[in-house]
């Protein structure tokens, strides 16, 4: 592989990632009351570190955010890369953890 097939490689899986996150906040958004839609954070890749991509609210009366999704897409065969700090994070917040694929 040239680095410019590399190069390209990552482009399309950044831009397949952002439409899966897109996807999942649209989700959250029907899933939830319109007072709830701006509260929902949409991390984008600003804040890896998290081991997250969006913090929304389990319930409609949740008072804080409680819900941490991690979003994953690949194409084909089911496949995908799961990091140490996604893992964290997974054991961290246990049952309010969520992984949309």
């Amino acid at each position: 592989m040239t680095s410019s097939q590399l190069s390209q490689n990552k482009d399309i899986q950044s831009q397949q990632g952002t439409a899966g996150e897109q996807f999942a906040l649209a989700y959250e958004q029907r899933r939830l009351p319109g007072y709830l839609h701006e509260k929902i954070v949409r991390f984008g890749g600003q804040e890896i570190a998290v081991g997250y991509d969006i913090l929304s609210f389990e319930t409609p009366v949740s008072l804080l955010p409680d819900r941490y999704i991690e979003v994953k897409t690949f194409r084909g065969h089911p496949h995908f890369f799961w990091s140490e700090g996604e893992i964290a994070a997974a054991r961290k917040y246990a049952g309010h953890y969520y992984l949309y694929l």
